[in-house]
């Protein structure tokens, strides 16, 4: 739903400067400078200028930014300063330069709150706030609107503290957080209420009405929506009136209440006519039709969709067109006017193919299939039936090997990881060693030069002695014998000089691979790292979402906490012949591998279920051993030659999955469970009841037998609860033992009262104080059901 409110008041809020949004002429502008005596008058304009000049003529942009500096610096008005710090903090963010702009809003902050300047103090909070806003960081725009609203209070602007309450509110409901959306929503509304701003007021019920209607808590959604339309006369802007009325069709459409819904979509097809509003109009038209086919009134929805058709081709958006043709050649399918559908339904083919959207391509294949059978011209239906169930396989097959191949090249990365840093591991000590080697040569030679001098000056010593006692021809003679003594011990210095500097140079060389070895590993480590963040983003878009898990079982819980990104823990939910089947895994290992397993064992869960449309659970595991096994061999060139039975082999024993299965009939109250390795916890009547399963996991076993199915009448307020080891088997606690079952199933039973979102809380509150400091050694995985 489209929250179209969420800008109008946004858009209030915003202080943007007057320059940023108009042209002036630059010489009018010098004129002005040129003239002026009043240094505030200089500054405005020389902002004005940058605004003027090319971005990229840095240099005179950078000379009109100083000449503002100089006068503001030199003015003896404080509230220059501060003026000149919100303008240039303006130009920086309209040229999308955030940086610099905080770092302006930052200091008019600095200078507002030294000198007690209020109004500019407001401003500076505020003008960071939306610089966090408009990066898409909302967290870190919160506590800047919220500072802004208390000191709007202090200044006695209650309707500005008001709009900032609006503004955090929207930066919660951006990011899902409802409840603290619809707090700071209340907050605002309370303001607007008491003052009577009916404008204002119209905004506020609208986006609790959003907030509301996106909860699905349709009626009072309504209630606020009603709340709003109360004060339409007094709203200039209509075109949003439509809107509103728009977006109240939609959520009774959703309520199901069908004409009423029609009501609304038609008096905002008025007030957009009324505008030529043509996306309005095209919308509004879109929405009619939707509604007329959602009550099988398709004549109806035929003619909305003609009429939403003109616009569809005027917006050359060939994927909004292909849908739209597409949805008119299954209404006229449905009227059994086959041939008019065709027409439709190969326009919709040519513009999906050139989109390059294939979920639409492989609808159109699906209805000219339908169509050509109502003409009983099998030839041609066949085919496009055939094309319609090879693009279905093609999508799920292509999707399928991506993930298998992306697993396995995070797994290959991570190994040669290891590899890296061991390697590092190796050089950082042979660099230590010669090091110590290099200070150890440097000290001997020192020591031993020092000796060399003491020996030479006690043989220069005697020499002379006895040079005075002798005749000149034997003083000769002696001198000439120390000299060359001396010839050779320079000789030897100058040989362990060159060793040394020999021994200098291989130490640096060293020193540069090392350097050279050490980027490459960072660089690695962050490729790795980038990668095991998207592994994550994929195996997140094949676990169920909270949204998917509403629309099967109401009241229930997850607690999914993977130990290193990716996860060996996965769960699974389907619906098939009015059955909700729930699945719990705990795949060998964590991290990549057992992320690899998991997404293979998701891949084949749905083969089982939602094609072959199996539902007893034994069968689902029994299914699952069978094909996870061919799956194994197939990939496993030690077995492909070998007349080993992997059975009697217990080295084999070690890739496969500990699983849980259940499957709920509601309407019959009935139970079915099995089990490999894993129990089911049932508590009935205040009681915890312990089903187990078998004594085997789901891949290769010494004793492979059929797995045993239990059924189980339930009624309604039972709770059921599957899990994995990785709570259980935590180390924490003051003496850092294990968690154990016992301590789970006493708090379980402890909770079991409780809501299932408090149940939760407190189940990962708990977790996360035994825990500690301690390391988490396996993936968590506990799921909560109420019957």
């Amino acid at each position: 739903m489209m929250k179209i409110f969420l800008l109008l008041v946004i858009s209030i809020s915003l202080n943007f400067s007057i320059f940023s949004q108009k042209k002036y002429n630059t010489d009018s502008i010098l004129t002005v400078i040129n003239k002026s005596d009043n240094d505030s008058v200089k500054i405005i304009n020389y902002v004005k200028l940058m605004y003027r000049v090319d971005q990229s003529d840095s240099l005179l942009i950078e000379k009109y930014e100083k000449l503002a500096n100089n006068l503001a610096n030199k003015s003896k008005l404080i509230d220059n300063k501060a003026f000149l710090c919100k303008e240039l903090g303006f130009y920086y963010q309209s040229k999308k330069k955030y940086e610099i702009a905080k770092t302006h809003f930052e200091k008019m902050l600095e200078i507002s709150k030294a000198n007690n300047l209020k109004d500019f103090e407001e401003q500076a909070w505020n003008n960071l706030a939306f610089v966090f806003y408009y990066q898409g960081l909302y967290e870190e725009a919160q506590p800047y609107f919220i500072k802004t609203a208390e000191v709007r209070i202090q200044m006695g602007d209650s309707i500005g503290a008001a709009m900032s309450y609006n503004n955090t509110g929207i930066t919660h409901d951006i990011l899902g957080n409802a409840a603290e959306a619809l707090k700071y929503y209340f907050k605002a509304l309370k303001i607007y209420e008491k003052v009577r701003h009916y404008e204002y007021l119209f905004g506020s019920y609208q986006n609790v009405g959003l907030v509301l209607s996106s909860q699905k808590r349709y009626e009072e959604a309504i209630n606020y929506y009603n709340e709003a339309l109360q004060y339409s006369d007094s709203i200039k802007n209509k075109v949003v009136i439509a809107d509103a009325y728009n977006n109240m069709g939609m959520i009774y459409d959703n309520n199901q209440e069908y004409e009423t819904a029609e009501k609304y979509f038609r008096k905002s097809l008025k007030i957009y006519s009324e505008n030529n509003n043509e996306p309005g109009i095209s919308k509004a038209y879109n929405n009619l039709a939707v509604n007329y086919q959602l009550r099988e009134m398709y004549p109806q929805a035929l003619e909305y969709f003609m009429k939403t058709l003109p616009y569809k081709e005027k917006s050359g958006n060939y994927a909004s067109l292909a849908i739209t043709q597409i949805s008119i050649g299954s209404l006229y399918n449905e009227m059994k006017n086959y041939s008019q559908a065709i027409i439709f339904l190969e326009k919709g083919l040519q513009n999906a193919r050139i989109s390059g959207y294939r979920m639409y391509i492989k609808d159109a294949y699906k209805s000219l299939y339908k169509s050509y059978k109502g003409l009983e011209n099998y030839q041609k239906s066949v085919f496009y039936l055939e094309n319609y169930s090879y693009l279905s396989d093609s999508l799920l097959n292509e999707e399928t090997s991506e993930i298998v191949a992306e697993m396995q090249t995070k797994y290959d990365t991570e190994k040669k990881e290891q590899e890296i840093l061991l390697q590092k591991e190796q050089i950082q000590r042979e660099q230590a060693e010669n090091k110590a080697k290099t200070l150890e040569i440097n000290e001997k030679d020192a020591r031993d030069a020092k000796r060399q001098l003491q020996l030479l000056l006690a043989i220069i010593g005697f020499v002379l002695v006895l040079a005075l006692a002798i005749v000149m021809i034997r003083s000769y003679l002696h001198k000439k014998k120390a000299n060359l003594v001396l010839w050779h011990q320079n000789e030897q210095i100058r040989q362990q000089k060159e060793e040394i500097e020999a021994q200098r140079d291989e130490i640096e060389a060293q020193r540069d691979l090392a350097t050279q070895q050490r980027d490459l590993i960072m660089e690695q480590k962050q490729e790795i790292t980038d990668s095991i963040q998207y592994a994550y983003r994929i195996q997140s878009a094949v676990i169920p979402d909270a949204e998917f898990m509403k629309e099967i079982i109401n009241e229930h819980f997850v607690f999914y906490l993977p130990r290193n990104i990716v996860s060996g823990d996965f769960y699974w939910i389907g619906k098939e012949n009015d059955k909700v089947i729930i699945i719990a895994a705990d795949c060998t290992g964590h991290g990549v591998p057992g992320a690899f397993m998991s997404m293979l064992g998701v891949a084949l869960l749905n083969e089982i279920v939602n094609k072959d449309k199996i539902t007893n659970p034994a069968e689902i595991l029994e299914n699952l051993r069978r094909m996870l096994l061919d799956a194994l061999q197939k990939r496993s060139s030690a077995h492909q030659d070998s007349n080993i039975d992997p059975r009697q082999d217990p080295s084999l024993i070690k890739d496969g999955m500990d699983v849980v299965v259940l499957s709920i009939d509601p309407k019959l109250n009935k139970l079915e469970f099995a089990g490999a390795n894993n129990p089911l916890y049932l508590i009935k009547n205040d009681e915890l009841i312990e089903i187990k399963g078998n004594k085997m996991p789901v891949g290769y076993y010494l004793k492979m037998q059929e797995f045993t199915q239990h059924e189980i009448e339930v009624s309604k307020g039972d709770k059921l609860y599957i899990f994995s080891d990785g709570f259980a088997d935590q180390f924490g606690g003051s003496e850092g033992k294990k968690f154990k079952y016992a301590q789970f199933k006493e708090l379980l039973t402890s909770v079991q009262n409780l809501p299932m979102v408090q149940q939760k809380e407190t189940i990962e509150k708990t977790y996360h104080q035994w825990k500690g400091n301690l390391e988490q050694i396996d993936d968590v995985l506990v799921m909560g059901i109420e019957v």
